[in-house]
């Protein structure tokens, strides 16, 4: 049992028959967290983008390229922006019309 409790002694630090063991302390050095200055992007900016670019997008582009699967959800926050975004059920594409 005294080995045992020797053991966790000098595993831990408290044994005495180490020489200098108190001398030998590790310091961790404390780095400040510095926040990225990039934000990270979000769907809506992202379908944004594309259709600033491209004028139109599929749900198979969307999910393709950019992985978004609720593509409906981010052009109806685009919408509620004030983005004129028009729906063609026929080709099933999106289009952007921009202000003239």
């Amino acid at each position: 049992m005294k080995k045992i409790i020797d053991f966790i002694k000098r595993l831990f630090g408290f044994g005495n028959n180490f020489k200098n063991s108190e001398s030998k302390k590790i310091e961790i050095p404390i780095t400040k967290y510095e926040s990225s200055k990039l934000q990270p992007t979000s769907q809506v900016r992202v379908i944004k983008n594309h259709l600033m670019a491209n004028l139109s997008i599929t749900k198979k582009e969307a999910k393709n390229i950019y992985g978004i699967y609720s593509l409906s959800k981010n052009i109806y926050k685009l919408r509620k922006r004030g983005m004129k975004i028009v729906y063609n059920q026929n080709t099933k594409i999106y289009t952007y019309e921009p202000k003239s």
